[in-house]
């Protein structure tokens, strides 16, 4: 598998939720903001969340993680009420 970067950072982790993607970034050149956070939609990284601290950015990840499986639970409880 191929390594994955985006502007300098290496993606280190990724877990990918009904069509998005959750990324974990490095960059460990920077000075400041070594760790980042994206959503990975319609192929572009988006909505980034910056940070010092690995242990910050890994619970970001995963806050974003749970977030994303939360709206996929509710799209499927209304398409089941609904359907």
């Amino acid at each position: 598998m191929t390594q994955r970067e985006n502007v300098g950072y290496k993606i280190i982790k990724s877990i990918k939720i009904d069509g998005v993607e959750i990324v974990l970034g490095e960059n460990l050149d920077k000075q400041l903001s070594k760790y980042v956070t994206w959503l990975f939609i319609y192929n572009r990284y988006q909505l980034g969340h910056y940070f010092v601290d690995k242990d910050d950015a890994l619970i970001d990840f995963y806050q974003r993680v749970y977030k994303e499986c939360i709206r996929v639970a509710e799209d499927l409880k209304r398409k089941n009420k609904n359907g």
